[in-house]
Parts: C-alpha cells; sequence; structure tokens
C-alpha cells in the first residue's frame, strides 16, 4: 500500500466534500478518478517558472492570455473540474 497516495486521495476527498458536498471518492476507489492529481504534477512546472519569475504570473493574469492558457470550469477532469 502506498500511503503517499492514499493520503493524496484522502484530502482530495475532502476537500471537494467540504466544499461541495460531494467528494471524488478516489479513496474509495484507489484510482484518480478525474485526474485532478495527475493534471496538478503536469503543471508544476508551469506554477514553478511563474513563481520564480514575476512578470510571468501577471501576463497569465491578463484576462485575454490567461483564458487560453487556464481551464475555465467545462473540462470534465483535472482542475476543470474542481474549477466547475
Amino acid at each position: 500500500m502506498n500511503l503517499a497516495t492514499k493520503s493524496q486521495y484522502f484530502t482530495i476527498d475532502v476537500i471537494t466534500d467540504i466544499d461541495t458536498s460531494t467528494s471524488f471518492e478516489d479513496l474509495v476507489l484507489n484510482a484518480d478518478k478525474y485526474y485532478y492529481l495527475q493534471s496538478t504534477a503536469n503543471m508544476s512546472d508551469a506554477m514553478c517558472m511563474v513563481a520564480a519569475v514575476p512578470w510571468a504570473g501577471k501576463l497569465m493574469q491578463h484576462p485575454l492570455i490567461g483564458s487560453l492558457l487556464t481551464p475555465d470550469g467545462p473540462e470534465e477532469d483535472g482542475i476543470g473540474r474542481v474549477i466547475g
């Protein structure tokens, strides 16, 4: 049993249950059902760049550019599912 993965599933389930009164049920299914953790891992390089280069963060917050690069909610999986 990978306790690190189980703790991530537990954390996501608790956060989504508190926020929406419905959890992702990742812990029960023992899987990243909506690929939230996978999409977060895929974005880690971009998040580090934005943290290290302040003007890149400001550029990402611009309405025209940010809307092209960030999820807006209608996605079924990943971060977009949480935003939606």
